[in-house]
Parts: C-alpha cells; structure tokens; sequence
C-alpha cells in the first residue's frame, strides 16, 4: 500500500486517481459487533474496500 501511495496511486479507468489507506477495528471474534464496526467503516469513515473478517461465520454477519 506505501509503496502505490508513494507512487502516486492507481489511476482509475475515469481519469480519478486515488491513493489507499487502512483502518482495522476489533470485531472481538463477535459477529454483531462485525456489522457494527462494518456500518461504521462504510457510514462513518467513507471506506470504498472492505476486506471481510477472517471465520465464515463472522463473515456472514459481515
């Protein structure tokens, strides 16, 4: 990720360049709080790319 922000980003089919950056939360291995915490990325922190969490079942609530 530093080094395509470093780069200058990735260059989108439209002309729009964008660069990356992270955010990880605690899930707490709980699948409520897995839709708490991905409301509040998308709602909140205006994420565009979610990586789901790493168990089946906690990826289903996602």
């Amino acid at each position: 990720m530093d080094q395509v922000n470093e780069a200058g980003g990735i260059t989108l089919s439209d002309g729009t360049v964008v660069t990356f950056d992270s955010k990880t939360y605690d899930d707490e291995s709980n699948a409520e709080r897995v839709q708490e915490l991905y409301t509040r990325l998308v709602s909140e922190d205006g994420a565009n790319f979610l990586i789901s969490p790493y168990s089946s079942g906690l990826t289903s609530a996602a």
